[in-house]
């Protein structure tokens, strides 16, 4: 009976703990996605001309997972993330980031 007991104990805490771990790989795609979006925003703004985009950026780094890219378009589309992008674009560009945006941006623009 003790046996049981542990072995079900065990079974639950590792199903909850795989159900943590997508529950915050699901988080952070959604902060990375915010983050690719906040700087985009400072890098259109900083060169309006630009064409710059946080497709390009993404399309830059062939690591970049087919389930970020999902969030990306998911957070961009989502209206109530409009306030959280522009939070932290506000904080980024009163922060050292700012000093970094030419680096950042060029990822951000269209491949030739």
């Amino acid at each position: 009976m003790f046996l049981k007991r542990i072995t079900a104990a065990l079974l639950l805490l590792s199903v909850s703990s795989v159900a943590s771990t997508l529950a915050s790989a699901a988080e952070d795609d959604t902060e990375n996605a915010v983050n690719l979006l906040a700087i985009e925003s400072l890098c259109v703004k900083a060169n309006p001309d630009s064409n710059s985009s946080v497709e390009n950026a993404l399309n830059s780094d062939p690591e970049t997972t087919e389930s970020l890219r999902a969030e990306v378009r998911r957070v961009k589309a989502d209206p109530a993330s409009k306030a959280k992008i522009q939070s932290l674009a506000f904080n980024m560009s009163n922060s050292v980031v700012v000093s970094k945006l030419p680096d950042m941006c060029s990822y951000y623009l269209p491949k030739k």
